[in-house]
């Protein structure tokens, strides 16, 4: 797809910010012409290391300069909501870093702003651009496994104390919305429920903290959960950022024909029991030299009239109310049904 030039605003300065910055630099007519922060100081060194041309001193003031094609937001969870509601009334498109928000209602509530705007708002669920978990799904939409039975994801991650005191807003439920679950394992969560064909019902799980054990570290640090899809297709998740040493988050798919091992490492791969892979695969129309990249790509084709982003913000609503069920589970001990219907 022919493309114009595209240009993003960049709303926070941190670690994700970073990437964003780097992989927008090797996409042609794609630029990051503004940033802010909640530190007008770190805003502009974030600018002038990353060849940004102007870094603003809030976000009011971003917003009027309307010089950019879109916001991306890279702050804290409890942020989502607000600042993805101001863009939209200012007629922007939103590329909102996952997951949505910290809270399933806030989620919907950004739906509405959404909705009632006519807006477009994306998830940045990067993974769904990873080229072997987008054959992974082809796979198993094409039914070459055959019955799906089960699907286990592990997120062996390690965090350090670091992860804390860098973005403090981390420790706290009220601004991270979760711990592990909800900002690490959601990436394969939102993977496995994008390749199967049916909903999810059920969940039950529980999360606990192992490591992080501090009074003011509320948020858990490892989570395990199961989800009952509608045809029977049961999915395992294990997610934890107490791994020593960490490891690369797994997928692994149970069919009636075979097996399928996604392996999320540095270079992703993706192993076959039981059955070939397919010669015949639909390409990713987004090119780019990493997942972030294409994600990047990808919202700039569906912001300039192109194939629809992988993770609307519609799209992006079931890992959500998934993760909310398996908390709410943990809490209550029993099984929860998955709330879908609020959309």
């Amino acid at each position: 797809m022919k493309t114009h030039k595209f240009s993003l605003a960049l709303i926070g300065c941190g670690d994700i910010a970073a990437y964003v910055a780097l992989f927008a630099k090797t996409l042609p007519r794609f630029s990051i012409s503004t940033c802010c922060a909640a530190n007008y100081e770190d805003a502009k060194r974030f600018a002038a290391k990353y060849g940004i041309a102007q870094a603003e001193p809030d976000y009011d003031t971003l917003l009027a300069r309307n010089n950019f094609d879109a916001v991306y937001l890279a702050i804290p969870h409890h942020l989502h909501l607000p600042f993805t509601q101001q863009a939209l009334r200012r007629g922007y498109p939103v590329l909102c870093e996952k997951p949505i928000a910290s809270t399933l209602y806030h989620a919907q509530e950004m739906i509405d702003t959404t909705e009632a705007v006519h807006g477009k708002v994306g998830i940045n669920y990067q993974y769904r651009y990873d080229q072997k978990c987008w054959q992974m799904k082809q796979e198993i939409q094409s039914n070459r496994l055959g019955k799906i039975f089960q699907i286990q994801i592990n997120v062996p991650w390690h965090r350090d104390i670091t992860y804390f005191d860098s973005s403090p807003w981390h420790r706290q439920l009220a601004t991270a919305g979760g711990g592990t679950l909800l900002t690490q394992g959601s990436h394969f969560l939102d993977i496995a429920l994008w390749s199967l064909p049916n909903k999810p019902m059920y969940a039950m799980g529980k999360t606990t903290r192992r490591l992080f054990t501090s009074p003011d570290i509320e948020i858990e640090d490892l989570a395990m959960g199961i989800v009952e899809m509608s045809d029977g297709t049961l999915i395992e998740i294990v997610s934890t950022m107490t791994s020593v040493p960490g490891r690369p988050a797994t997928i692994t798919v149970y069919g009636e024909r075979g097996i399928l091992k996604y392996i999320a490492s540095s270079l992703p791969s993706l192993r076959y029991t039981g059955i070939k892979p397919s010669r015949t695969f639909q390409p990713l129309t987004a090119h780019g030299i990493h997942a972030l990249a294409r994600s990047l790509r990808a919202f700039q084709f569906w912001i300039q009239g192109g194939p629809p982003y992988f993770t609307s913000i519609q799209d992006a609503f079931p890992v959500m109310a998934v993760i909310d069920a398996i908390y709410r589970s943990s809490l209550s001990g029993k099984q929860e049904g998955i709330g879908l219907g609020m959309q």
